[in-house]
């Protein structure tokens, strides 16, 4: 798919606000592959949805006005001007990948981490509601909205589509949208995944804002009525902060100044591996979600396909003690190894996926207590095909050609958060008389075609008219941050690989 500016929905002193139109499908895409049997595998990616509690006391929306200060860069984002319609996004998600399962069957959809954004318990029951399939309510989920998109919140940095104006509409051209956030507020109802679905941990699922550790403060505020707005101390050294931030997700606390909303229990913070727990009891198949036999602490585990066609291990590379970065436990590497040899003594047929939250280039190998050399070994020594990773929110592989004595292929996706909210799709076609194995990954947009015409009010209020605002705010976001929307692309790519060095 490429993508075009087509017309100007609105104009700012340092900018203008276009509407985007695809110039290629990827159904044309598709069909420039050639046709083949069924693949051995087919499954789907969904990576870094962040739904957020956006009225949570535990959120720093106001660091995204530190953007021009290098040492503050940890902190940000803290706030994304589509985020009240992320939850629609996520739906989307789960219906983009239902038709494709439909299309053509799918063995299995497997989530890359950070589905939620702040460790809460509302926001990781939204996150599962919309997998497992039911109504999602916002106001019943997070309260009545409170957040920095309100009008009774007076700081013009943020969007608030709803007023007169803002910052991002006089200096950047962002629209007018009467009637978006009552819009945005009200009851959807996901379909849930159809096909089986896996999850792996993330960073945003242990700590506050995806960087800060859990302690009962943390706890206790994320339930109270005082909700941060604006740093009240001039002089930080951001660097410092940062650091004590990571380790104590209170340490911004006597920094700001705050206003009163509506305390709710439902914010507390998740208990060390209840997360899992909640996974392990949710609908869907398969049974427990290849938790079954989970009890606390990291969430790695694998699950193998009954018909001997694939098995995957999932990697909990999430670090409790804080920071975005991901860290390698020795528990983990062990549960590595445990993993990958049942898999070779009892399906050594199998060709085997990896998934996490963070790639090798992402985990803090300082912090780690294995090598990456280690992991490279172990899992080349198994002849694992694919590692599925997020957290970067960009699309990025790295094959093996580079390594002679590496097998395994890194598949790093985008986000729903952030443009372009895409799922991705890959095939594994086992081509026995040629000795070959080839791997193809698509990409698809989960807002399918929905469009926004720079209107100046909500009209039906519809999912695809959300969608159409939703993917309008993104990508106009992107290309605020620097993002070439007309030259990027997310094309069809094929490797093919050495049979010999996987079965």
């Amino acid at each position: 798919m490429r993508f075009e500016r087509y017309e100007v929905l609105g104009r700012g002193s340092r900018g203008e606000y276009f509407s985007y139109r695809l110039c290629e499908t990827e159904e044309n895409e598709a069909s420039n592959f050639p046709v083949r049997k069924k693949p051995r595998l087919r499954l789907l990616q969904i990576t870094d949805i962040q739904l957020a509690d956006p009225n949570s006391p535990n959120r720093f929306e106001f660091v995204n006005k530190l953007h021009d200060i290098a040492a503050a860069r940890p902190f940000i984002p803290g706030h994304r001007p589509s985020e009240l319609l992320t939850l629609h996004a996520a739906i989307a998600a789960v219906d983009r990948a239902n038709s494709i399962h439909q299309e053509r069957e799918v063995q299995v959809a497997l989530i890359t981490g950070d589905v939620i954004d702040s460790t809460q318990l509302n926001e990781a029951k939204a996150a599962l509601a919309i997998i497992e399939g039911g109504e999602v309510d916002p106001r019943k989920l997070f309260g009545d909205y409170q957040g920095v998109q309100s009008e009774a919140i007076d700081d013009p940095f943020y969007y608030k589509p709803d007023a007169a104006d803002d910052l991002m509409g006089e200096l950047y051209g962002f629209p007018r949208i009467a009637g978006y956030l009552e819009a945005t507020l009200r009851p959807q109802v996901s379909p849930g995944l159809s096909m089986p679905w896996l999850i792996a941990n993330g960073n945003h699922e242990v700590l506050v804002q995806g960087m800060g550790a859990s302690n009962e403060r943390a706890n206790q505020h994320a339930q109270g009525a005082k909700k941060p707005v604006a740093l009240t101390t001039d002089g930080i050294d951001f660097a410092a902060l940062a650091k004590r931030y990571e380790a104590d997700a209170t340490a911004l606390a006597p920094l700001v100044t705050s206003i009163e909303i509506n305390p709710l229990q439902r914010r507390r913070l998740l208990a060390d591996g209840e997360f899992g727990a909640l996974i392990r009891v949710a609908k869907g198949l398969p049974l427990g979600h290849g938790l079954s036999t989970y009890t606390l602490g990291e969430m790695n585990y694998f699950w193998y396909f009954e018909d001997g066609n694939f098995a995957v291990v999932a990697l909990d590379t999430a670090n409790r003690a804080g920071g975005a970065r991901g860290s390698f436990t020795e528990e983990c590497y062990l549960k590595l190894q445990e993993h990958l040899y049942a898999i070779k003594e009892h399906h050594p047929t199998a060709l085997i996926i990896v998934i996490s939250h963070h790639s090798l280039e992402e985990i803090d190998f300082e912090a780690s207590q294995v090598t990456e050399e280690q992991i490279e070994a172990i899992m080349s020594s198994y002849k694992v095909l694919l590692w599925l990773s997020g957290h970067t929110h960009k699309d990025r592989v790295i094959t093996n050609v580079s390594n002679k004595d590496r097998t395994f292929i890194e598949v790093t996706s985008a986000s729903i958060a952030d443009w372009p909210a895409t799922i991705r799709e890959v095939e594994i076609y086992d081509d026995v008389k040629e000795g070959t194995i080839t791997v193809t990954l698509r990409s698809h947009m989960v807002s399918n075609g929905a469009s926004f015409t720079g209107r100046g009010e909500i009209e039906t209020g519809q999912m695809s008219e959300l969608l159409g605002i939703h993917s309008s705010i993104i990508a106009n976001t992107a290309s605020l941050y620097g993002l070439n929307i007309e030259e990027s692309r997310l094309d069809a790519i094929t490797i093919e690989c050495d049979r010999d060095r996987y079965l």
